[in-house]
């Protein structure tokens, strides 16, 4: 209907009823005389807010907002005939919007009202839609313990192209179906909390069902600077033996293979990697990929990740992305 069209509408005659007194509504319209519930409502809230609606049930309705809303302390009410409610609701919420901060989300020029909006993206977050865009946040400004934050911590590292190589080659070899098991089977973090201290700290995870099937630990050398332990924890296979040839170049042992258990899976074979390119050579063993696979499909058949909340999308994205690069250039042959 145009504007024209609703400037020719009869006015509604609202009756207000107050909520303070406690008195229920279906009470008031008895006590009122009332028996035609079908019309147009308007609530009223404590911050001096409105919300403008339509029904043809109003005492059912309102019981319906009073879950919803805490805060009604009134609300006006106007018969109309059922097949005219989408009309008059527009009509009134163009005019009350004028004059009045209205909550509707629907039918207005200003949905939520005129103050900042807040919506909720998650269980534990929401975020603000302000009118005025100056006050609107940007990347810029996302919280560094926030999903994408911490993402972005560790996009900001030197060493990060070849830490995003490593963990797609990983996923590429030894989880089935990632794109579409991600967050429900496995999940990746970046930069948790876990196992951090002053000389060390937790650079990602990748879980599978409720076990750390891979994680990157950070520490801080006395001579300067810092060198990163790759830690991957595989199906027992005995693979002690067969990687000890890596540990022929240098004076230092550069893989470590030990026994470890979960409660979940029983015993795994964990192998720590000292340094980006000697977890590369772990991964060019094809015994240590196998075992890798078998320890996370046999994890994948038997529940869920207990981590999907923990899941970061954006650093799982971006590693989809490695992923297919790498595989449109057949670098992972």
């Amino acid at each position: 209907m145009d504007a024209n069209a609703q400037r020719e509408l009869e006015p509604l005659i609202f009756h207000r009823y107050s909520m303070e007194d406690g008195v229920p509504v279906s009470m008031l319209f008895t006590m009122a005389g009332r028996t035609d519930v079908c019309g147009i409502y308007i609530l009223e809230f404590k911050d001096g807010a409105q919300y403008v609606g339509q029904t043809i049930n109003i005492v059912r309705r309102f019981g319906d907002h009073q879950h919803t809303h805490g805060d009604i302390i009134a609300f006006g009410f106007a018969i109309c005939e059922r097949q005219m409610l989408d009309i008059y609701e527009r009509a009134v919420i163009k005019l009350q919007q004028q004059g009045n901060d209205l909550r509707n989300r629907l039918l207005t020029d200003l949905p939520g009202g005129r103050s900042d909006l807040e919506i909720e993206v998650s269980e534990t977050a929401t975020v603000k839609l302000p009118w005025d865009r100056d006050a609107r946040s940007t990347i810029l400004n996302e919280p560094k313990k926030s999903m994408v934050g911490r993402f972005w911590q560790l996009t900001n590292r030197p060493d990060y192209s070849n830490i995003r190589t490593q963990i797609g080659r990983y996923i590429h070899e030894t989880i089935p179906s990632p794109s579409q098991t991600a967050g429900l089977l496995w999940t990746l973090t970046a930069l948790p909390s876990t196992n951090r201290a002053k000389d060390r700290r937790r650079l990602l995870t990748l879980n599978v069902c409720n076990i750390e099937a891979l994680y990157v630990t950070e520490y801080d050398l006395q001579s300067g600077g810092a060198e990163l332990e790759w830690s991957l924890n595989a199906w027992p296979s005995g693979l002690k033996r067969e990687l000890q040839s890596l540990n022929r170049w240098g004076r230092r042992e550069k893989v470590v293979v030990e026994p470890a258990s979960y409660k979940s899976s029983g015993p795994v074979e964990r192998i720590a990697s000292i340094g980006s390119d000697t977890f590369s050579r772990v991964l060019d063993q094809n015994t240590v990929i196998e075992a890798a696979y078998r320890l996370n499909v046999t994890m994948m058949r038997r529940s869920k990740s207990v981590f999907a909340k923990f899941h970061n999308q954006p650093f799982a994205a971006d590693i989809f992305n490695e992923i297919n690069g790498r595989m449109s250039a057949e670098e992972f042959n």
